[in-house]
């Protein structure tokens, strides 16, 4: 069956109809003329049984593509319809199951009982037959697509997918290599592995012992064969085996049409005599078939990376911030901003396909155009949020009810307290009637309004920017960041606000919580240091400001660990260098007696020191000016 360009059968299709078999859609009925009596039947006469060719595959894939090739399902219809599906069939591959596994096993079966083919002689139906107007290659494929079903192959078909994730990721290869070995892995096989069970076993489940550290999902589609199982009878790796070496028997009894066989118009000679009058050119999609998959599996990457920032918003206390470079924070609005680009790199690929299925010669082009270029989704993988899971239920409950927002919650009457309320004191007692009755406050001591403070003390805010000041003074950021205050920034003091963390952390699903390291970056600026990169790392974000262009020099790199808290900060200014002022100097010390810095104390033409004012702890963000490099930098200390 190599040779065939088969599709999956569905009842619309019909002997002769056109077809387009890059996105596997139906044309034009007619498009070849059809003859009954002309149509030939291939079927062996034999004295025992049903003659069949069956064909056997079995094999651990990488890739979503791998399972449409073995379907023969389009990779352009897959990407089109956004999920792989046969068509007139119920299967639904779960390519995010498939995508979060360790290990995929397809097992696939192709019964051959009988085949119906076209007389060889099959006249082409023109447009004039059809009284429709095809005079351009565009209207041609529009109306005719580029092949024609030219015979039905009725048998059987049996795929099954097997996905096993590990749930133990300390032991993760090596029960991956235990699972491969049960499933009869020869040494060189490769990836290839054998229908049958483990010796080692007779009775029962030959694969509990490995896969019960695994979560196992198996899904089975087939067609032909009538009822291969009974319906209470549950799926299992020792079943499906069972099932498929019993699958041609089952279908010698009960085989049903399964695959439609396509034939390309240029090797109908009436086609040809025809096309060549009129200059008309079927199309040829052999070539985009392999770049067409590799869409398809970038496309499904892309939809594994949409569900993970799904499971972040569902779940926001159950990860924390990613690996990678430039790592996406928990903040809702970062959240959705990616969710945004990510979907636009999904339609750039749409694009593609539905550009190839118009001109398929075009895709040199394509690979060439740096505008079409797919940024990679691994890539992109790695900045997203990644589960906590060496944290248990318990405690991710325990952290997600925080300080702050058990004082939140305060205001507001729940039929079932949050945590802390378990553990409140309980209400006074009503004092007796006798008991003397307390005087009440005055009016104007009743009514005293509370007056909250600005977010910086009168001499930091003389030297902030207009910016500055108007946040630290309004009314809504005094109320809403009341736990933070602004410190006396370094650095160049005219340069407007570009960066302030405190929308971001309190913008975060989950609280941010304490910075666990803290980086400064310097960078050659003339011939002094100069700031070019500040980066505050917390479990569930990275704030980063500045930019990692340039050589650097020397850096400040100091790890927090729990309780630990930045207390105390220093400060140098630069001197004016190619029309840029910044810092030339940061040092820091910490509640537990850390004491780091880096640039050049000496080249500073001035040095702000700052610590916590009373009632506050440690340092919680940065704001201030950058670009290129980090203009200037302020500490704000949180509570």
């Amino acid at each position: 069956m190599a040779g065939l360009l088969l599709v999956p059968y569905n009842d619309s299709m019909r002997l002769g109809q056109g077809f387009n078999s890059f996105l596997q859609m139906p044309c034009v009925y007619n498009a070849v003329k059809v003859n009954p009596e002309s149509s030939k039947f291939a079927k062996k006469d034999v004295k025992d049984g049903v003659a069949q060719v069956v064909s056997y595959s079995s094999r651990f894939v990488d890739k979503i593509s791998d399972v449409t090739r073995s379907m023969n399902i389009s990779a352009g219809s897959s990407i089109k319809n956004g999920s792989v599906t046969m068509s007139g069939n119920s299967l639904s591959v779960d390519e995010s199951k498939f995508s979060a596994s360790d290990l995929n096993a397809v097992v696939s079966i192709k019964v051959i009982n009988q085949t119906t083919v076209l007389d060889d002689n099959a006249q082409f139906s023109h447009g004039k037959d059809l009284k429709l107007k095809v005079d351009t290659n565009e209207e041609f494929f529009d109306v005719y697509g580029d092949c024609y079903v030219s015979g039905f192959i009725q048998g059987g078909d049996l795929h099954g997918i097997v996905s096993i994730k590990v749930l133990d990721a300390a032991h993760k290869e090596s029960v991956k290599e235990k699972i491969k070995g049960q499933f009869n892995v020869g040494a060189q096989s490769g990836s290839e592995f054998h229908l049958g069970n483990s010796s080692s076993s007779s009775t029962g489940s030959s694969y509990g012992a490995e896969l019960w550290q695994s979560e196992t999902t198996i899904s089975v589609s087939w067609s032909g064969g009538g009822q291969i199982k009974q319906p209470d009878e549950e799926w299992s790796i020792d079943l499906l085996f069972q099932v498929a070496a019993a699958f041609p028997a089952k279908v010698a009894a009960c085989p049903q049409r399964t695959w439609a066989i396509l034939t390309r118009y240029d090797n109908n000679l009436s086609f040809l005599q025809w096309a060549d009058t009129r200059k008309i050119k079927s199309r040829d999609f052999t070539d985009v078939q392999l770049y067409a998959s590799d869409l398809l599996d970038t496309y499904m990457e892309y939809k594994n990376n949409l569900l993970t920032i799904q499971n972040v918003l569902s779940r926001p206390g159950a990860y924390k911030v990613g690996p990678g470079n430039r790592p996406v924070n928990l903040a809702v609005a970062d959240l959705v901003a990616e969710r945004k680009k990510m979907k636009k790199e999904m339609r750039k690929i749409i694009r593609q396909i539905d550009k190839l299925n118009l001109n398929p010669a075009i895709l040199a082009e394509i690979e060439d155009n740096p505008e079409h270029e797919i940024e990679s989704p691994e890539i992109w993988a790695t900045r997203l949020p990644v589960l906590i899971s060496e944290t248990t239920d318990q405690d991710l409950t325990k952290a997600a009810v925080t300080y702050a927002t058990n004082e939140a919650l305060d205001g507001f009457l729940f039929v079932h307290p949050p945590p802390a309320a378990a553990h409140a004191p309980p209400p006074a007692p009503i004092p007796p009637i006798s008991a003397p009755v307390v005087a009440p406050r005055s009016s104007s001591e009743a009514m005293a309004p509370t007056v909250l403070p600005d977010l910086a003390p009168a001499d930091v805010k003389a030297v902030l920017t207009p910016e500055e000041q108007a946040f630290v003074s309004s009314l809504e950021n005094r109320t809403r960041y009341a736990n933070y205050r602004f410190a006396r920034p370094g650095g160049n003091l005219t340069r407007v606000l570009t960066y302030n963390d405190l929308p971001t952390l309190e913008g975060s699903l989950t609280p941010a919580g304490w910075p666990t390291q803290f980086q400064v970056k310097f960078v050659s600026w003339e011939s002094d240091p100069i700031v070019g990169n500040a980066v505050t790392k917390y479990e569930t974000m990275v704030l980063s400001h500045g930019s990692e262009r340039g050589h650097v020099m020397s850096e400040l790199d100091i790890a927090l660990a729990p309780g630990e808290v930045i207390n105390r900060v220093k400060i140098g200014t630069s001197r004016e260098g190619w029309g840029v002022t910044g810092v030339v100097y940061f040092e820091v010390w910490t509640s537990a007696g850390q004491n780091k810095s880096a640039g050049s104390v000496g080249a500073a033409v001035s040095i702000v020191e700052c610590q916590p004012p009373a009632g506050f702890v440690g340092l919680k963000g940065l704001f201030g000016s950058d670009g290129d490099v980090v203009d200037r930098i302020g500490v704000i200390w949180g509570v």
